[in-house]
């Protein structure tokens, strides 16, 4: 071939431990001569295999006190449900209850996270711009992003309210406050799915997490985009629509074992005038455009507790619950929900692939699949890069999908549709498999430390 790229493998074994520099030229390839050779060094250090790292140490620890929580709710249980008819109302703890209605609640909450995320700029613009080193990638990347994937099984959208995106968005919107809505048609998860997904593909090839620059501008650019929202639009609309892990957030909180709901709806129809959705003297109207009269899942609950400061019966609950409840219990099914659990599926089991050691070969491989006259009109990182990219999207927006819309309908032939009547339960049911498969993939460089990348040998063709 004329044009070929791929990954080339040296296998040299290494005796004594300590630093090397490695060094490789290449003289000749397929037939053509490099005068002067094309070379590329790097430093290596070879140490001793160690035992468990103090990340692993700290993820088994959070993996084992989730399981004691599991086990010790469903040895108590029994006990609970023989003691009393309902489950213990935790707004009705004194302390607690006083707490989430203080008018510091949030703010206390917001700003120590709003600081943090500014210096997180600061350190990604001025600290040394290496990602192994750089404290604000680590604290973004190995820190918080495995992180709120816990906080979302455990407590819901909890982080939802905290987050200083969300805290820019609700800023603006209680500032200018706007009249218009987020227009009908995008009042849904098509927007931030795509966006998650472009999100998760821009990293993959530009490597914003190994940036500190990047993952600099990749906040302030989220965070103009939040405050923008809150100017022309009501409420939390970014937070509901358009933030990039907003569905990701709605479908792992239908997990956890809390819940805010009404207590009585009846009473709700008897002596609502709709005060937590609208609002009063007493706290803002529910910023995520939810009504707890009606409120089922925790999908859109951020636990902001505004709707228990305006609600006058105080005809709210805030109470433990079986875990993974609102996957069986809930008795609305949304095609964008379901699908984005799907592309969810996808996104982490082809995240996990490129993880594998014969990930590049086998990319090189499917690359061969173009024509050669059109990759040699390209540059080997340009048909690579196109391989993966098209791998990576086709995967997660239409393969996957598409095997869940297969799968349900031979599940649900009777039914006669091809969409939301079959592919929706169908997604939601298999939202388990992401839900365990992305935390592992995410906390693998949180576990054993993120692969190194050396850097690549390229020649002009």
């Amino acid at each position: 071939e004329i044009v070929w790229a791929g990954q080339y493998a040296l296998v040299s074994r290494l005796d004594e431990r300590g630093p090397y520099l490695v060094r490789v030229a290449l003289l000749e390839l397929e037939g053509k001569h490099y005068q002067p050779p094309a070379s590329v060094e790097f430093r290596l250090n070879v140490a001793s295999a160690t035992g468990a790292t103090p990340g692993f140490i700290l993820v088994a620890l959070a993996a084992l006190a989730i399981g004691l929580v599991g086990i010790t709710a469903a040895a108590l249980r029994p006990v609970s449900a023989m003691g009393s008819k309902a489950p213990i109302n935790l707004l009705e703890i004194g302390w607690f209850s006083r707490w989430v209605r203080w008018k510091g609640f949030l703010p206390l909450l917001q700003i120590p996270f709003l600081l943090l995320t500014l210096l997180i700029i600061f350190l990604g613009f001025f600290d040394v711009q290496d990602g192994a080193k750089n404290l604000a990638t680590k604290l973004t990347w190995i820190l918080w992003w495995p992180g709120i994937i816990f906080t979302f099984i455990l407590v819901g959208r909890l982080w939802c309210v905290m987050c200083p995106f969300g805290t820019l968005n609700e800023w603006a919107a209680n500032l200018v406050r706007p009249n218009r809505l987020f227009p009908k048609f995008l009042r849904n998860l098509w927007l931030a799915t795509f966006f998650f997904v472009f999100l998760t593909w821009a990293d993959e090839q530009l490597g914003i997490i190994r940036s500190p620059q990047m993952t600099a501008w990749l906040i302030i650019i989220l965070g103009v985009i939040a405050f923008a929202t809150g100017i022309i639009f009501q409420r939390r609309s970014f937070c509901r629509y358009l933030c990039p892990i907003t569905g990701l957030q709605g479908l792992y909180s239908m997990v956890s074992p809390v819940e805010l709901r009404s207590v009585d709806r009846s009473r709700c129809l008897k002596e609502c005038h709709q005060d937590c959705y609208r609002g009063n003297e007493g706290g803002r109207g529910c910023p995520m455009f939810e009504f707890p009269m009606t409120m089922e899942r925790n999908t859109y609950c951020n636990f902001c507790f505004e709707c228990v400061k305006s609600c006058p019966p105080g005809n709210l609950t805030l109470r433990l619950r079986p875990f993974a409840k609102d996957l069986w219990a809930s008795g609305r099914r949304w095609l964008d929900e379901s699908y984005l659990a799907l592309v969810l599926v996808g996104i982490t089991t082809i995240v996990t692939a490129q993880m594998l050691s014969g990930w590049g070969l086998w990319i090189s491989r499917m690359a061969r699949l173009i024509p050669l006259e059109l990759r040699i009109l390209m540059k080997p990182v340009t048909y690579l890069t196109f391989t993966e990219s098209l791998i990576f999207i086709g995967g997660s927006l239409l393969l996957f999908p598409i095997l869940g819309l297969l799968g349900g309908r031979s599940d649900g032939r009777r039914r006669g549709s091809w969409t939301q009547e079959n592919l929706c339960p169908f997604g939601i049911h298999v939202h388990p498999c992401g839900i365990g498969h992305a935390p592992g993939a995410q906390c693998l460089p949180l576990s054993f430390g993120r692969a190194r990348r050396h850097p690549s040998l390229s020649t002009d063709s």
